[in-house]
């Protein structure tokens, strides 16, 4: 046997894990936008603002919590019981102190951006800080064995019970307690199916000398996390505090549906990729390989689904959302474009931490968060499109950064990505023009008619035009889908 056919069983595996991790993304992405089309109809665009001022403090302080030990104990070639145990205890007791934070300023916080509603809504959400944290654990103990599976259904049930408990109350009129019943809700439920799925039961087992060996790695990813999730949510605090919560609301829906769009394809490939490549990191030839594929796949599913989300953007706001959100059709637009950049970004710091090399990601993601701090506070006197605007030349600007620093870690030749990429433009330009073509000829249509069969010509179009001029990537992309889900006129002849 040759030296690559050595992990055929591990691209078997990898590959299962993908349609599990993809499935489970799917699958949570649907039940997020029915989630939010009910919700959208029921609260103002405010109150989504304030939640998301909440929901940024809360996210900030869970990046904190974890310490960027979840990440290491994926990435780490062998760990043991201790390790875990010590991981869990050293992140509950962080996110304790986060707890009593929050409640000690949550009044504070709620005078710097106007909403009294914050005051009570933060003490509230900082609840679920310890329960994420735990479970972040066990969800890095099933990612190491590729177990994508057993995170699959305990993911889309957790999600499942927290939205049905949101709307519920949502429709008896708790306003934004509805926000508080999905998280806590969601968060309980899935702690217990992890839990049960990876067979984890805390034991007081700690040590200050696994813990600073951990730390030695960790401390690059805990400031990349960090800086990550600050640089995330730092637009929505700083259009919080120099617009209005309404303008929140209207940028934070547009962004979280582009969010989805990213999430339902980059996340799995992500997923699986990070634990993939680090088992390969002794063979850089396999590793480039396995890269490479997965940003061609990447980038041939998030593209057209970013290109059709700017094209019909205001259809889409007005089906799922309301003529409250109409508003939010432009905000959707711009983001959708960078959205693009950014899975390219996702993906690439992604590999770089697989690699063992946490610190090019820190790099990257300390130029990305200065970016988009300038970007948002010029931008913001100028009103929400600009900030969009604003963000949207940011990513563009940064996406060769991030190949530039992806090569550091894993050498590899700019035509190689160059190549990988090229593949798929021709389609992409079919697709376009198609979209474009329908979006005019349907102008009089109903909406939901439009996007539908504006998209669908759109896709049929797109997934012609890769058969032929991509033939190969066609059928990895096949590959993802279960056989027993695959029509008989898609398998390879």
């Amino acid at each position: 046997m040759g030296k690559l056919d050595a992990f055929e069983p591990l691209r078997t595996t990898a590959l299962r894990a993908l349609r599990w991790s993809a499935l489970r993304n799917w699958i949570s992405q649907l039940i997020s936008i029915g989630v939010v089309m009910v919700l959208a109809r029921l609260l103002s665009p405010g109150e989504f603002g304030v939640y998301a001022i909440a929901s940024a403090c809360t996210f900030i302080a869970v990046a904190v919590s974890d310490q960027g030990f979840t990440t290491t104990l994926i990435q780490r070639e062998s760990i043991d019981e201790t390790d875990v145990h010590t991981v869990f205890w050293a992140t509950q007791i962080i996110a304790v102190i986060f707890v009593l934070l929050i409640a000690a300023t949550s009044r504070n916080i709620a005078e710097i951006f106007s909403s009294p509603e914050l005051g009570w809504l933060l003490p509230a959400l900082a609840l679920s800080i310890p329960i994420m944290a735990a479970t972040g654990v066990m969800s890095a103990s099933l990612t190491r064995k590729l177990d994508f599976k057993s995170i699959a259904s305990a993911s889309v049930y957790s999600a499942v019970f927290g939205s049905v408990i949101a709307v519920i109350t949502a429709l008896m009129g708790f306003g934004l307690w509805s926000f508080v019943a999905q998280t806590l809700t969601g968060s309980l439920v899935g702690l217990a199916l992890f839990a049960t799925r990876s067979g984890f039961r805390p034991e007081f087992s700690f040590s200050l000398e696994r813990l600073r060996k951990l730390w030695s790695f960790s401390l690059f990813a805990l400031a990349g996390d960090l800086l990550g999730q600050v640089s995330h949510r730092i637009p929505v605090l700083i259009i919080g505090a120099q617009l209005s919560v309404q303008n929140v609301g209207m940028f934070s829906v547009g962004r979280r549906f582009v969010e989805l769009g990213q999430q339902a394809i980059t996340a799995p490939i992500t997923q699986v990729t990070i634990p993939t490549v680090a088992k390969m990191q002794s063979n850089p030839e396999r590793a480039q390989k396995v890269f490479l594929n997965g940003l061609q796949i990447v980038a041939s599913l998030v593209c057209p689904i970013m290109i059709c989300g700017m094209i019909f953007s205001d259809q889409a706001v007005a089906i799922l959302l309301g003529d409250q959100w109409s508003g939010a059709g432009t905000i959707l637009a711009i983001l959708a474009f960078a959205g693009i950049f950014e899975c390219f970004h996702w993906f690439c710091m992604s590999t770089t931490i697989a690699l063992g090399r946490a610190d090019l990601r820190l790099r990257f993601v300390i130029i990305n968060a200065f970016a988009i701090i300038c970007s948002v506070v010029v931008a913001a006197p100028m009103g929400l499109q600009a900030v969009a605007v604003a963000l949207a030349g940011r990513a563009l600007v940064l996406t060769p950064v991030a190949l530039l620093i992806t090569r550091l870690a894993l050498p590899m030749s700019f035509r190689d990505l160059t190549t990988t990429v090229f593949y798929i433009i021709p389609a992409l330009g079919f697709l376009s023009v198609v979209a474009v073509s329908a979006e005019f000829l349907t102008s009089d249509w109903h909406a939901f008619t439009a996007l539908a069969a504006g998209c669908l010509a759109a896709a049929t179009v797109y997934c012609l035009a890769i058969r032929i001029t991509a033939p190969d990537l066609f059928y990895r992309l096949m590959d993802i889908i279960p056989v027993s889900l695959k029509p008989k006129f898609l398998g390879k002849e």
